[in-house]
């Protein structure tokens, strides 16, 4: 038997919730990192054994130069993004790579 998902799916949005569907359709080895990185923006959304065949165990491909491709930003909406901006009292204003981008040099400066 499945477990529920800490919360329920349809707090989500449709696009959201339409998207997550997709991707456990897939195989997990399917999964691109920002897939995965999407799952895990939204894993109080996903069942026990969805987190289990989903997320663990999936490698996320590393580049060259040592940084991880795909994060936690990759999955998110621009208005999730914004609204993360926000809470940290930073400029909400840009295209989506660049709200990722500005997310990614705060957590640089938070370590």
């Amino acid at each position: 038997m499945t477990k529920k998902s800490a919360r329920p799916i349809q707090e989500l949005d449709k696009a959201t919730r339409a998207r997550i569907e997709h991707l456990m359709g897939l195989e997990p080895q399917a999964l691109s990192a920002g897939d995965v990185a999407f799952l895990k923006a939204r894993i109080d959304y996903l069942t026990t054994d969805q987190r289990e065949d989903y997320l663990d165990g999936v490698e996320v491909e590393e580049t060259e130069d040592d940084e991880t491709v795909g994060d936690k930003y990759d999955g998110m909406t621009a208005k999730e993004l914004k609204e993360e901006l926000s809470t940290r009292e930073l400029a909400v204003g840009g295209k989506v790579d660049e709200l990722r981008a500005r997310l990614r040099e705060d957590d640089v400066k938070e370590e």
